[in-house]
């Protein structure tokens, strides 16, 4: 699992009052200090281990040998990043050292070791582990986590100390996204709401998301999704659309290969049996294949970060190339409309993302067929002649046509000699009807007899 997802399901099981696995180190006496996103928090939590440390009587690798005492640890490291990604209202994000490395190498003055081993890259370059760390284990108190979390947070206004941070608001992809959905054409804006749905769909629940059609492009954003299960149909363009099994954080947090693991995990549960009587519903949701789920929400037992899984459907006309090349989708979502998501308009999608999509497509599509040379271009013109003369039909084979042809026509046409192509059998899809419209032109240049 990433160190973002990591970081989001260890704050998210602490304020949902959930245990970590493995526990942490003095929860009872850490619940005390108030963590309450505010700034004054990050003082009570120096006050914490300051009143921790000479209990320990120990050094800080021989600490980490526990668990629940390393979970203390990650805890408060995530929980500063947080303060600090709530003050500037932009998502925390986390690397690893190797993933700090690799995007910044000049980092490496930092060293390698625990106090890197979860850095804070937005807002900002941070290490809060090396004040936390600090202030545990050495005899010299000299850092203060509430001091170091202030460090290159200048540029952005500072709240009360007092005041407890909001969440940050969810993402989106596509930035104020119905402004952008009324400026896509007239033709791809009704072709996506209005003319792709089947006509079947009118009795099945999953009109609903017919229905919220317009609140979704009104109030809706858009996130990443997972397809969890889906007609093989979608994947192969032989459909011209099914219903699908998408998973999906409403908040646009998770990152992405925490998803998709997730979404494997779900799919796993099918046919298998569960202890959990909400993970079992969704199991025997899957295995039976035709039913609808919407809103189903993932049991904090699984997964403490709270993400939804809903029955959705695709038309081939909403995707590039006309079928589905990617399980990673962006959905449009609303919480004015919980459980109805649909995929976002193909216009809209991340240039990036759209253009592997293609590039997938061209990849699978089947060669082109290589020109004629020059010797076979002079073949196919010289046979030309001869495949015209065949088209006209001797005297000799007028009756025989005749008699192969509808009886209106000799009765009606004396002079009127059907083509071959239309009079015999499986040459046309409707050759009867090709047939009289060629007599009816025929009857308008000869007067009948």
């Amino acid at each position: 699992m990433e160190i973002t997802a990591q970081a989001l399901c260890y704050l998210a099981a602490w304020d949902a009052g959930l245990p970590l696995s493995g526990g942490i180190i003095h929860e009872e006496r850490l619940r005390a200090c108030q963590l309450d996103y505010s700034w004054d928090s990050l003082n009570r939590i120096d006050a914490f281990l300051d009143a921790l440390r000479p209990e320990l009587g120990m050094d800080y690798r021989r600490f980490l040998d526990t668990q629940k005492n390393y979970n203390l640890l990650y805890f408060l490291a995530f929980y500063v990043g947080e303060v600090r990604a709530r003050t500037a209202r932009a998502p925390m994000r986390w690397a690893t050292w190797d993933e700090l490395l690799k995007e910044l190498p000049d980092c490496h003055v930092f060293g390698e070791g625990f106090h890197s081993s979860a850095v804070q890259m937005s807002p900002g370059v941070f290490l809060p582990l090396a004040s936390i760390v600090s202030r545990l284990f050495d005899e010299e108190q000299t850092k203060s986590v509430h001091l170091s979390a202030g460090i290159g947070m200048e540029k952005f206004p500072m709240p009360p100390g007092s005041q407890c941070l909001p969440p940050v608001s969810a993402q989106t992809l596509v930035p104020n996204f119905p402004k952008a959905f009324g400026q896509l054409s007239l033709m791809e804006r009704t072709s996506y709401q209005e003319r792709a749905w089947p006509a079947w769909i009118a009795q099945d629940p999953l009109d609903r998301l017919r229905g919220n059609m317009p609140l979704l492009m009104q109030k809706g954003r858009v996130v990443w999704g997972h397809v969890v299960q889906a007609n093989n149909g979608l994947f192969e363009g032989k459909v011209g659309g099914a219903p699908l099994e998408v998973l999906y954080d409403p908040r646009g947090l998770l990152p992405n290969e925490t998803l998709r693991e997730m979404a494997r995990m779900l799919f796993g549960l099918k046919g298998q049996p569960s202890d959990d009587p909400v993970l079992q519903r969704y199991a025997d949701h899957l295995q039976k294949e035709v039913s609808r789920l919407f809103d189903w929400r993932l049991p904090s037992s699984a997964f403490p970060y709270p993400l939804h899984a809903s029955t959705s459907y695709i038309s081939r006309d909403w995707l590039p190339g006309g079928r589905l090349v990617n399980p990673l989708i962006p959905l449009v979502v609303s919480e004015h409309c919980p459980g109805s998501v649909v995929i976002a308009p193909s216009g809209l999608w991340p240039v990036e993302y759209k253009d592997a999509w293609m590039r997938s497509i061209s990849a699978s599509s089947p060669a082109p067929m290589p020109a004629p040379s020059p010797a076979a271009a002079s073949a196919v013109r010289a046979a030309r002649p001869a495949a015209t003369a065949r088209k006209q039909q001797p005297e000799s084979n007028r009756k025989a046509l005749l008699k192969r042809a509808p009886p209106w026509c000799s009765t009606h046409l004396p002079g009127y000699v059907p083509s071959a192509c239309f009079v015999m059998e499986s040459t046309s899809l409707h050759p009867i009807k090709t047939l009289r419209r060629r007599a009816m032109a025929t009857q308008r240049k000869s007067p009948m007899t």
